[in-house]
């Protein structure tokens, strides 16, 4: 939906319909400043142009001709099919189509004019509002090559500006006026040399408004007398025609816009309407500049908002969506109006925000770790490690391993009820993970898979560590003494503990399941290495 003006290499069939341009009037000589390697390599031959240009005109002539299936038409060159489905939209957007894709009696009308659908869309909406005879001479002068060409001089750029006088709503009425200025003087050189009027432009776009006004006349339509121009009645009728390409300004500091579709755009500088808030542009292009490319507004006309309303009810709907705004740290109401997709104006409340999908938007900040829980730590895990053990090692017990999926119900369920950031971070975390676990399953838990156990010889509890299939604890020889091999058994004797002897020094220096076997083998050897570097500690 968006002409473009790429600057690409010609291909082989252009390369060789150029050489023989250069010698058509007597022989000569072409140099191709490129290498025959590269000359190889390029593409045969263009891409069709049925392929590249907007197919609205195309398919509404067809439409009027009575080609009613265009899925079986036998193109020559078969269009793109995304081309042709925007087509078709236009056309449907305009009227001259039904939902069903038939051409409708105003498209029939449509089809009379020689333009494209929009400004014969424009026709018609005119003689409702009594400015056909502007709107053919508005069409007129974007059919051709453009009739204004800048000024050098400053101070004569700010007196052509008086001629349409004060701040128009459209950059078509400067060119309307200037053409009017310039028509009137009978496109006198010397005075259109002075005010940057290409005469030859102007003149042959005049002679094209003069055909249009006839052709509409001819389709019954009604010219105005002369007079002023019809300011509201001509943005309406460009609003009718080019919907399609409503912008809404991003703020009043940028000359950047937001379009239909997720799209982006730029208004040019030199626009009349810089200060418009909402515009329709009816060019829209993008071009390559400094390597970059750019999508710019142009021939764009000021809208009031509530015309939208009046021609397109049916493209305006309000929408109110809940979402975590990055900037407050907080689950926000945001409250839309929009037309089609493009949204013209909206409004961020915290009040009234559901409780639910703010839980499930604070969890997912949590999930990606843009919220740290305060009380998320290693105790926790190794909670959740203890749980996902109990999961396998004792599936009478019932118990749901806390898995990744788990984890996100359990921020949620933290979550709930709040709606900051703030909040979140200094909320409890162990009563969400504890209700994963009913009273029964939390009572069979502590039994049977404890956190610690206690040693004859240790002052305090030896902690448990649970791994992915594996307990752990950790304890020194000297810890190790008089403790019996059922200490080391969980869940009345089902589970061992592999355990990590250690050297006075807290290193280990062997693992083992079967603590008795330790004794009978590896102690000898392991005290014969010890006790000489730890000669103060009790070696039995």
């Amino acid at each position: 939906g968006i002409n473009t003006l790429l600057i690409e290499k010609i291909a082989r069939s252009s390369a060789e319909q150029r050489a023989g341009r250069a010698g058509r009037t007597r022989a000569g000589e072409v140099v191709r400043l490129w290498s025959e390697k590269e000359q190889a390599g390029r593409p045969a031959r263009e891409t069709p142009e049925v392929r590249r240009v907007d197919l609205s005109e195309t398919l509404l002539t067809l439409l009027a001709g009575g080609i009613e299936n265009l899925d079986t038409f036998p193109w020559f060159e078969a269009p793109e099919p995304a081309a042709l489905a925007r087509a078709r939209e236009l056309l449907r957007e305009l009227g001259a189509t039904d939902t069903a894709g038939r051409i409708t009696a105003l498209g029939r009308r449509m089809a009379a004019f020689p333009v494209h659908p929009r400004y014969a869309r424009m026709f018609l909406a005119a003689q409702d509002y009594g400015c056909v005879g502007q709107a053919c001479l508005l069409a007129a002068l974007v059919q051709g090559r453009n009739f204004l060409l800048p000024l050098d001089n400053a101070r004569k750029s700010e007196q052509r500006e008086e001629f349409w006088g004060g701040r128009p709503l459209s950059d078509f009425f400067p060119l309307m006026a200037l053409w009017a200025q310039a028509h009137a003087r009978k496109y006198d050189i010397n005075w259109c040399r002075q005010w940057g009027v290409h005469a030859q432009a102007a003149r042959t776009a005049g002679a094209l408004a003069f055909q249009l006004q006839k052709l509409a006349q001819s389709q019954g339509l009604q010219l105005e007398q002369a007079g002023s121009l019809a300011d509201d009645a001509l943005r309406r009728c460009i609003l009718i025609a080019f919907s399609d390409h409503l912008a809404a300004r991003e703020d009043e500091g940028t000359l950047r816009c937001r379009l239909l579709h997720g799209r982006r755009g730029e208004l040019r500088r030199t626009s009349e309407v810089r200060h418009a808030k909402l515009l329709v542009a009816a060019e829209i292009d993008e071009v390559q500049s400094r390597g970059d490319v750019t999508v710019l507004l142009s021939l764009a006309t000021q809208i009031e908002p509530q015309w939208l309303e009046e021609y397109f009810p049916q493209d305006i709907s309000h929408t109110t969506q809940t979402a975590y705004d990055a900037v407050q740290k907080r689950v926000v109401c945001r409250r839309e109006r929009r037309f089609r997709d493009l949204v013209l104006e909206f409004k961020e409340t915290t009040e009234a925000v559901p409780k639910g999908e703010a839980a499930e938007l604070l969890s997912k900040e949590i999930s990606e770790g843009r919220i740290k829980l305060k009380e998320w730590d290693e105790g926790v895990e190794r909670w959740i490690a203890r749980v996902n053990f109990a999961a396998r090692a004792l599936p009478e017990l019932g118990i749901s391993p806390i898995d990744e999926a788990a984890r996100e119900l359990i921020y949620t369920e933290i979550c709930f009820g709040k709606t900051t950031a703030r909040e979140v971070r200094e909320a409890p975390v162990m009563p969400a993970l504890k209700a994963w676990l009913s009273h029964p399953q939390r009572l069979a838990m502590e039994q049977l898979l404890p956190t610690e156990i206690t040693l004859p010889n240790k002052k305090r509890p030896a902690p448990l560590r649970y791994e992915a299939d594996k307990v752990y604890t950790a304890a020194t020889v000297q810890e190790l003494y008089d403790a019996p091999k059922e200490k080391f058994k969980l869940a009345q004797g089902r589970i061992a503990i592999t355990i990590e002897i250690l050297a006075p020094n807290r290193r280990p220096v062997q693992v083992t399941e079967d603590i008795d076997a330790f004794w009978q083998n590896s102690y000898a050897q392991v005290k014969k290495d010890l006790k000489g570097r730890y000669p103060k500690h009790l070696w039995r």
